[in-house]
């Protein structure tokens, strides 16, 4: 604090973290150097800057104490926190070379949960201390995104209805995520992703028209890509469709995906006849012999675009179940992250409550000397009534009444004497304190008033 106070004039200058260090190295290089005071009152007209470091801490700082200090600290610890935090964030999004459509805030948040996730899960020990996560974190990221993507939901409600004995079974579609991970966010192929990739990922799924998404949809299921779906695929598309809508009120998706593979075989056989593919020709572009599908981007198309559900999910519901703010079952981190704040706060209100206890025990303890002196006086004051009253066999009365209000006044003195007496040991103690410093400071000065005076020329 004596730092901060003697180099306030300069600090409220600066402008940045740089000018404040060079200011604060400033003043340490020339920490030892003496300060020649023009102050006739001085104590010392020629002291160093340490000396006057260590006046200035003494003199009036010398009520910080260490319980100030960590109170202060707890009480903006969460501001600190936050700050370094945002300025993280903030350093991580700069240096990104593609950040497409989104806000600075959708930004902000996509950073903190993907962070979030690498810090509350364990990385294998090959990317451990990286900042770059495996499909198993990238499912519990997405799953902070899109309630779709929260399979462990759907694992639990599994479990609860079959029993803890029975295992449970994947969910019907899940391999969508497993295809999203590797076709859209995994660009470098080797089953991990930065936060780089996972924006860029991000804006092929929500940033995109309708006919991209579908062209987007269609990559995601070409698992040979050999730029045809063939029946396997049509049938894995149709469980990914089952699987992003599992959630959705009503069955009028239903209908949809039942037909979509009977729909398929009919465009297929349109697309076959009209661009004059013979079936033999046809069995040669096909991945599996018994596949009767093998439809390219422009059937595909003409699939999605028929129904007029799959045209209002893609063009724009799609879009809207990936979430780019807080959802409420995104995880339980948040949970967990707010109980330890509340346990913090528990254990501060306790601590002071302490303190307020024993004050206000130290307090009635204070009043209880008072009243009981006061009890006394009161006692004395009725026997000097009954002297007036009862002549001589007041006088033992008034004996009593004076020992009364000699023991009552005795105690309410003393009660008031213990205070001064406190106050008087402080302040004794702060001017012991101040007086041992200018002692020391004195007796330097001195010595090095006495030093031996160097030759000119000499060493």
């Amino acid at each position: 604090l004596a730092i901060l106070k003697t180099n306030g004039d300069a600090i409220l200058k600066v402008k940045d973290d740089g000018e404040l260090m060079n200011v604060l190295k400033q003043y340490f290089t020339n920490l030892g150097d003496v300060i020649h005071s023009s102050d006739p009152n001085a104590t010392t007209k020629n002291i160093t800057r340490f000396n006057q470091l260590m006046l200035t801490a003494y003199r009036e700082f010398q009520m910080v104490t260490h319980d100030m200090v960590a109170d202060y600290r707890k009480s903006v610890q969460l501001k600190v926190v936050h700050g370094l935090d945002m300025f993280a964030k903030r350093s991580i999004i700069r240096n990104l070379s593609f950040t497409p459509k989104f806000s600075r805030e959708e930004l902000l948040y996509l950073c903190d949960q993907f962070y979030n996730v690498l810090f509350y899960k364990h990385q294998r020990p090959k990317a451990r201390g990286s900042d770059r996560m495996q499909f198993s974190h990238f499912v519990s990221f997405m799953a902070r995104l899109a309630t779709w993507a929260n399979v462990v939901k759907d694992l639990d409600d599994q479990q609860t209805r079959l029993g803890g004995d029975t295992p449970t079974k994947p969910v019907v579609g899940s391999q969508f995520l497993n295809k999203l991970f590797e076709h859209v966010f995994d660009r470098d192929h080797d089953g991990l992703v930065d936060f780089g990739d996972v924006v860029q990922g991000l804006s092929r799924l929500v940033h995109t028209d309708l006919m991209d998404r579908i062209s987007l949809f269609f990559e995601i299921h070409d698992d040979d890509r050999d730029g045809f779906l063939c029946k396997e695929d049509v049938i894995q598309f149709s469980e990914s469709l089952l699987f992003l809508l599992r959630r959705e009120d009503g069955d009028r998706y239903l209908n949809s995906v039942s037909s979509l593979l009977q729909r398929a075989f009919e465009i297929n056989a349109r697309h076959a006849e009209a661009f004059g593919i013979k079936e033999k020709s046809l069995e040669n572009l096909r991945p599996h012999p018994d596949d009767k599908i093998n439809i390219p981007i422009a059937a595909f198309r003409e699939l999605v675009l028929g129904d007029h559900f799959l045209v209002e999910y893609f063009d724009a519901e799609f879009r809207e179940t990936i979430s780019l703010q807080e959802i409420s079952d995104s995880g339980g981190q948040t949970k967990t992250v707010g109980k330890e704040m509340m346990d913090a706060l528990w254990q501060n209100g306790k601590t002071w409550a302490g303190k307020i206890g024993t004050s206000a025990s130290s307090s009635k303890k204070h009043h209880h000397h008072h009243a009981k002196g006061s009890s006394g006086g009161v006692a004395g004051a009725a026997a000097a009534a009954g002297e007036k009253g009862a002549g001589g066999a007041g006088t033992t009365a008034s004996g009593g009444g004076e020992k009364g209000e000699e023991v009552g006044g005795g105690e309410s003195e003393s009660s008031d004497d213990e205070d001064e007496d406190e106050d008087d040991e402080f302040a004794g103690d702060d001017t012991a304190l101040l007086e041992a410093v200018d002692s020391l400071l004195s007796t330097a000065e001195d010595n090095r008033d006495r030093a031996p005076t160097p030759a000119p020329g000499g060493a």
